[in-house]
């Protein structure tokens, strides 16, 4: 069965469109996914994989317990570095899905290792989520229990927060 090595930047914290699309394609042909524990995207991938009851996930982590884990199958890797741990999933993985802000110099790296589908997604604070207008009420907090990096907050226009169609969009990436 192929594995996939899911990473991304720490700087998003919800999934684009385009992210969604790959993470169904890579459960719909039971893809073994293998994640990081860093807030940011491993924790935004985790959230929607949970949302969807995917179960094919291994939450790779360095130490004794992981950092950010949402429910999944855990595999301590030897070593000391985080990067340790991306090194044993680009070693591992047949594939690699990347969600990178054009900056993180891990997620670069993370990219380099293994034939890997990048998808940029910088995270714009002006732009609502949901229709990309200019995000006039600001950011919106979510209703979440994790610690500060992992609650972000969600820009988004008067119309879709009013419509609720942001609580939608909200949903389909896994946040209740």
């Amino acid at each position: 069965m192929s594995k996939v090595f899911v990473s991304g930047s720490r700087s998003i914290h919800y999934l684009p469109s385009d992210a969604i699309t790959s993470l169904n394609r890579i459960a719909e042909q039971g893809f073994t996914v293998l994640i990081g524990d860093c807030y940011g995207l491993d924790t935004a991938a985790q959230r929607y994989l949970r949302a969807i009851n995917y179960k094919n996930v291994i939450l790779c982590h360095i130490g004794p317990v992981p950092r950010n884990n949402l429910g999944f199958n855990t595999l301590p890797i030897e070593g000391y570095y985080q990067t340790d741990k991306d090194e044993y999933m680009g070693r591992t993985a047949d594939y690699g899905l990347a969600i990178w802000d054009g900056q993180s110099r891990g997620t670069a790296e993370n990219i380099r290792r293994t034939n890997t589908k990048v998808i940029t997604a910088p995270p714009d604070k002006t732009k609502c989520i949901v229709c990309s207008k200019p995000s006039e009420s600001g950011s919106c907090p979510l209703p979440l229990t994790f610690h500060p990096p992992s609650n972000p907050k969600i820009p988004v226009c008067f119309d879709c927060y009013k419509s609720g169609r942001l609580a939608t969009e909200l949903t389909l990436r896994g946040f209740h």
